[in-house]
């Protein structure tokens, strides 16, 4: 139980320590312990856990019982859209009609969630950025709408071609939000480049200085295969750099596609250098020194041509 606790914010909430097969009697010496405290109906709290804004978030969504999440605006902010509001209401969307009101959280009820779309990020289930963005066409305008899911797209959270598996993963059940986001995407096409949100023009300016000269969004791929659009590719060597966000990779990537998209591109001859947001605006020596130790190592195969 403290093991759980301590991976969402020093919570706990009574369906879960259900699953723990946690007593009714040993539930109500929790409620008489004076380690832990109740924040919620069922959701209780452990006395290290000191109050703060992650954990009113996680309460919110504990709270609304087994499956729900964060969703709309709020998951939206959960995933660092500064336009967005996380709190004011906390947005929830839950499986159960029959959870008490918490105050200052704003409940969506649904029959079903598909639990493809949901992921666990900074300690509290969430929705999908793809999920997120269908959330937003229901509840939006469309300009509005259509402006935080183009920011969330620049952040690298979502693209074009995730939000086309969502809507022939959801879309024939006639979700609301489907149809709007639908012309959403067609309006942009599945590699649609969104504005830069300066991650890519941050590294490629740090590789310039370094005199490595790269090219930016370059569709790899023959008349037998396609390997999918890479963020930078350098100007002479067949060698990939893929710029990741750090604080959200692990929540959004599936690691065995992830692995299978590298090895796909190592097939084809490329070798691929992962650099994290982090490495670039607070280390960009080790962006420099990771790039120039792949154009070393490869140097004999590929040719002096380095830098």
């Amino acid at each position: 139980m403290l093991e759980l606790a301590a991976s969402q914010h020093g919570l706990v909430s009574g369906w879960q320590l259900k699953e723990l097969s946690i007593s009714k009697h040993q539930k109500r010496r929790l409620r008489e312990s004076p380690s832990w405290s109740e924040v919620a109906p069922s959701v209780f709290s452990h006395a290290s856990a000191g109050a703060c804004t992650e954990q009113q978030v996680a309460t919110a969504v504990l709270a609304q019982g087994r499956g729900a999440l964060l969703s709309h605006e709020s998951a939206a902010a959960w995933w660092g859209h500064r336009g967005c509001r996380l709190m004011g209401p906390i947005q929830v969307t839950s499986l159960s009609r029959m959870k008490p009101k918490v105050c200052g959280v704003q409940t969506f009820h649904v029959e079903r969630i598909d639990t493809r779309w949901v992921t666990r990020h900074r300690g509290v289930a969430v929705a999908r950025p793809e999920l997120v963005a269908m959330q937003l066409f229901a509840v939006l305008s469309y300009g509005r709408a259509s402006r935080i899911v183009d920011r969330l797209w620049s952040m690298r959270l979502l693209t074009g071609r995730s939000l086309a598996l969502l809507l022939t993963d959801l879309g024939r059940r006639g979700r609301n939000g489907i149809a709007a986001l639908r012309i959403f995407v067609d309006d942009r096409g599945l590699d649609y480049e969104p504005p830069d949100s300066g991650l890519e023009s941050r590294v490629e300016q740090i590789l310039a200085r370094a005199g490595i000269n790269v090219r930016r969004q370059v569709h790899l791929g023959s008349e037998h295969a396609w390997n999918g659009r890479v963020d930078f590719l350098h100007e002479t060597l067949p060698i990939v750099i893929e710029v990741q966000s750090e604080a959200f990779h692990s929540s959004l990537t599936d690691s065995e596609a992830d692995r299978a998209r590298i090895q796909g591109l190592e097939s084809a001859g490329f070798r691929v250098v992962e650099i994290t947001d982090n490495q670039a605006f607070t280390d960009p020596r080790s962006v420099v020194e990771a790039v120039q130790a792949e154009i070393s190592g490869h140097g004999r195969e590929f040719g002096d041509h380095g830098r």
